[in-house]
């Protein structure tokens, strides 16, 4: 499971109740690193390289004077947390006194939510931890995070405003700031130029509109049982807390409120709105049906060939640079009759209000989230969707960018927003409720304008937990 499917999946198990006892096989723990691990991957020469090509710069708050150990939890696979524990091995040699046990739950939603709910429940979180959008109001509302705007304010070199706007909204709550965001994305179109090529459809460009997009997702669309080509990989779902800017917003319809206290998905143009993209699939069945997508395993239709456009993040290059075996692009996500708009998530790091050294932490969060740092974990390793502007250039000219990279940063510095998106405290509850409804309208027993209405009035008494206070 990638990062962001991580987040996806994390509204339906955030806040989960376990013990602590049965998680202890999904996670490991690093103790302080004093040497340079490697990996075919991450070879430690490159590392090293990298690292002494960086001017890390100084905290405005002083190293402790004697030795202190901060836990730093984070959700990486095993293939990555290589990075992360030679990023530790260079930081603890730049700051002797601070000791770094470093956390992995794994790539998993439900490893790294029970685990760290459980700890929360126990008041025993790690000094530093990694949050994504979809969560981290439930930790930040329970008291969880320390609110870092001193230290922001107080760090000369920290520059707030070279982060993308789109990238910080997602963790702030009564105008304090809980974290840092690391990673945000916005979500694209990936497209399989084979496929397209073979019906004769012209590729993306920026200058799309929602019928292109109609047209080609028609078009491309052919065949029949274990043979048919889909025009989208993914089925349409409210159960996807970015439908609204992404689909549903360009054609003048929404979701919730933007306070998450009201739903506005049985008013007429939201209802049509979602019309216009089920009707595709009732008709033409432009993307798989629950069966169909049993029968793909654990792969996506456009990963296994059989999709022409794949709407998702742009997280997802670098699994899919690995993975297809066909040539694709990404490009801009199309305007719409009522506006440009679509979704950009990501994931922070904060430092948990309890932690008994909350000065050490802020100089690892502060390095870590730097230029440099940005650079060392994302940029330089293909994964993109850095948060600081000024780590972009570094990825747009490496070889690990894919096709339509400008197109991203471009998307994240113009049309893409987090208004929109689903990620209040309400999020689990509201994802839970929606799915089983949706099911119906994919098995074409009820109807999208009832499925609408239905939804409506099921989840708006959830919405009270998002009224603030």
């Amino acid at each position: 499971m990638s990062r962001r499917t991580f987040l996806r999946a994390a509204g339906a198990t955030a806040f989960a109740a376990t013990g602590a006892s049965a998680l202890a096989a999904c996670s490991s723990s690093s103790p302080t690193t004093t040497s340079l691990v490697e990996s075919k991957l991450y070879p430690s020469a490159d590392a090293q390289k990298l690292n002494d090509s960086f001017d890390w710069g100084k905290s405005a708050v002083a190293d402790p004077k004697s030795s202190v150990t901060i836990t730093v939890a984070h959700s990486w696979s095993p293939a990555d947390f290589v990075r992360q524990q030679q990023f530790d091995y260079f930081f603890q040699k730049r700051h002797p006194n601070i000791k770094i046990v470093a956390e992995n739950a794994g790539d998993s939603s439900a490893d790294y939510l029970k685990k760290y709910s459980s700890q929360a429940a126990g008041g025993s979180l790690p000094d530093v931890m990694y949050n994504g959008f979809g969560f981290a109001q439930n930790f930040i509302g329970s008291g969880a995070f320390l609110a870092l705007n001193d230290y922001i304010s107080g760090e000369p070199n920290f520059n707030p405003s070279d982060f993308t706007e789109v990238s910080t909204g997602y963790y702030k709550r009564d105008g304090k700031q809980y974290s840092v965001p690391y990673d945000c994305g916005p979500v694209m179109i990936y497209y399989n130029k084979n496929i397209f090529t073979k019906a004769g459809v012209e590729l993306p460009t920026a200058k799309w509109k929602f019928d292109d997009l109609r047209n080609a997702i028609l078009a491309t669309t052919s065949g029949q049982g274990g043979s048919k080509t889909f025009g989208l990989s993914l089925p349409v779902t409210p159960a996807d807390t970015f439908w609204d800017p992404v689909r549903l917003s360009p054609l003048g319809g929404h979701y919730l409120s933007d306070d998450e206290t009201q739903v506005l998905l049985d008013q007429p143009d939201s209802i049509a709105a979602v019309q216009w993209w089920m009707d595709m699939y009732l008709q033409k069945g432009v993307f798989p049906s629950p069966s169909e997508l049993q029968g793909m395993s654990q792969a996506d239709a456009f990963t296994l060939g059989r999709a022409a456009i794949k709407v998702d993040g742009s997280w997802g290059a670098p699994a899919l640079r690995e993975q297809a075996n066909f040539e694709w692009g990404i490009a801009d996500w199309p305007a719409g009759p009522k506006g440009h708009s679509t979704a950009a998530v990501g994931s922070a790091y904060s430092i948990t209000s309890k932690s008994s050294n909350k000065d050490a932490a802020w100089i690892y969060l502060n390095e870590y989230l730097s230029t440099s740092g940005q650079v060392f974990m994302f940029a330089s390793t293909g994964k993109g969707n850095m948060t600081r502007k000024s780590a972009w250039p570094a990825y747009l000219k490496s070889e690990a960018a894919p096709e339509g990279a400008d197109a991203i940063y471009n998307a994240l510095n113009t049309y893409a927003t987090s208004k929109g998106v689903v990620f209040g405290p309400a999020t689990p509850q509201i994802t839970n409720a929606v799915t089983p409804i949706w099911d119906q309208v994919m098995g074409k027993s009820l109807s999208v304008s009832d499925a609408c209405k239905k939804i409506a009035g099921t989840i708006q008494p959830l919405l009270k937990k998002n009224v603030a206070g």
